[in-house]
């Protein structure tokens, strides 16, 4: 890939890494709309996915932020840390028995 000093719209990483550097900075409310873009351009890609979880998770929206934790690993379950985050949604919202499951299988899978 060349390096331009152009912006392109269309490139999903920068979008991605635009919220990603806004999660970062603490800026989840605004990192959302960079994240929803890189998701519409790149609607099949985990981390996407993922970082849309977290920024989700830093607003306290729990029940949003599982739903996007669930789709990430919908594409890509051989992820721990998707199931890590996962687990840490659903304590959120008390439901404990599924994520000490989803910890379980995060766990397994790191050790794999």
């Amino acid at each position: 890939m060349e390096w331009t000093k152009e912006f392109d719209p269309l490139n999903a990483m920068y979008w991605f890494n635009k919220g990603n550097s806004l999660c970062f900075l603490g800026k989840a409310d605004t990192a959302g709309k960079a994240i929803d873009k890189a998701i519409e351009l790149e609607p099949q890609n985990a981390y996407f996915w993922y970082l849309k979880g977290n920024a989700l998770t830093l607003l306290e929206k729990h029940d949003e932020a599982l739903k996007a934790f669930d789709q990430s690993i919908e594409l890509d379950p051989s992820q721990a840390i998707f199931w890590s985050h996962k687990s840490t949604a659903l304590e959120a919202l008390g439901r404990t028995s599924e994520a000490e499951r989803a910890l379980a299988k995060a766990k397994e899978l790191d050790n794999g």
